[in-house]
């Protein structure tokens, strides 16, 4: 089994509002909403990584240091992969909004709108 490790980041708005990305075109999470995030390269440290993943998802750079509040281990079906997500949360409010081709649209929630939308069942997991 082949282990990768990924990132992913809550952005929180100074109104409490998370930004939300509208997956486009990934097979079973297509127009399903999440947080920008993604694998971490060979080499890469964390940190990189999710500031690389942001900026290529939303086009902007975030500051400040998140805070680590979720790991997850994901077992795709049929894919002999175990994946290790680790989630952080950053409170700072980002703006414009430049989505990559891997999204359709972003809004910002509040945390319980974002829990009756179609959500990324392992980011709902992390905001219950």
């Amino acid at each position: 089994m082949k282990l990768q490790i990924g990132v992913k980041l809550i952005i929180e708005s100074s109104k409490g509002e998370i930004l939300l990305l509208k997956r486009a075109g990934h097979e079973e999470l297509d127009g399903l909403w999440d947080v920008p995030g993604g694998r971490i390269e060979p080499h890469e440290d964390m940190m990189s990584a999710l500031h690389r993943e942001v900026y290529e998802e939303i086009g902007v750079d975030f500051d400040g240091i998140p805070e680590l509040i979720a790991a997850q281990d994901i077992f795709p079906a049929k894919s002999g992969v175990h994946v290790v997500r680790l989630t952080y949360r950053l409170k700072q409010n980002i703006t414009p909004v430049l989505l990559s081709d891997e999204h359709s649209e972003f809004r910002y929630v509040s945390y319980k709108d974002a829990k009756i939308l179609a959500l990324d069942p392992l980011i709902l997991e992390v905001l219950i």
